[in-house]
């Protein structure tokens, strides 16, 4: 989710089209302490970005399959932090959901629909 530029010591956070943007410790603890956001909510925001980037309108994806896209891995676990994400944007309907159980999968649903 959060990663520190090693360079820099900065947060690199992915941003919506794709890119990266930096965020130095000071403007992150301003954004946690003044800012009214929790490290949590920070994260969270994050790993929607990322979902955000691997999940598409053409190709329906399982939890597992998106997750193993974004960490390279197919073998990856998705964290609470993961799950958290992609009920916010189920919420949001920034994504949909197809099928139950095994079967499901998750697609763009190409904009926001209210």
């Amino acid at each position: 989710m959060l990663e520190t530029a090693e360079v820099t010591g900065n947060f690199v956070l992915p941003t919506p089209r794709g890119g990266e943007t930096e965020l130095t410790r000071e403007q992150y603890r301003y954004l946690i302490d003044d800012g009214g956001l929790t490290a949590r909510q920070l994260t969270t925001l994050t790993a929607a970005s990322q979902i955000l980037d691997h999940v598409s309108t053409d190709e329906p994806l399982s939890f597992a399959q998106i997750v193993g896209r974004i960490h390279e891995d197919q073998d990856a676990v998705p964290s609470s932090t993961e799950r958290r994400a992609l009920d916010a944007l189920l919420a949001a309907q920034l994504i949909s959901r197809r099928g139950g159980g095994w079967t499901t999968r998750y697609v763009s649903p190409g904009r926001r629909v209210r």
